[in-house]
């Protein structure tokens, strides 16, 4: 089966509630999609930093995904590999890349509203 190069290909890291936990996830997906989790103690209203790097150097064609855990100061004190994802640029090198940030919740048993912010938001095109 051929595949047309228009297809959607998306990577989505947040943090998720699932089992009464709190997780980072990562979702991608091509002409599938998969999720992976990764335990995250963290606190309400307790900033994450989640980093995406393009695999560049000799030729690779995926993307690592990465939790940086940073100090007071905002600097980076750990950076802990989450996941890769090594098919990303695999058919075709020259993507339409959007980046942007979402907050979401399910409908249901959860209850009152959901408080979100986004700061800080880089992207480095290298």
């Amino acid at each position: 089966m051929t595949h047309p190069t228009h297809r959607t290909k998306w990577i989505k890291c947040g943090l998720e509630y699932y089992e009464n936990r709190t997780f980072i996830s990562t979702v991608c997906t091509d002409n599938f999609s998969d999720w992976s989790v990764y335990p995250a103690e963290v606190k309400p209203h307790e900033k994450i930093t989640v980093e995406l790097i393009r695999e560049s150097k000799d030729g690779g064609y995926g993307v690592w995904v990465y939790w940086l855990k940073l100090n007071e100061k905002n600097e980076v004190t750990e950076r802990l590999p989450l996941r890769e994802i090594a098919w990303v640029f695999a058919d075709v090198q020259d993507w339409n890349v959007e980046i942007g940030a979402y907050a979401a919740r399910p409908e249901g048993k959860v209850q009152g509203g959901l408080d979100v912010t986004f700061s800080d938001f880089q992207v480095d095109r290298k």
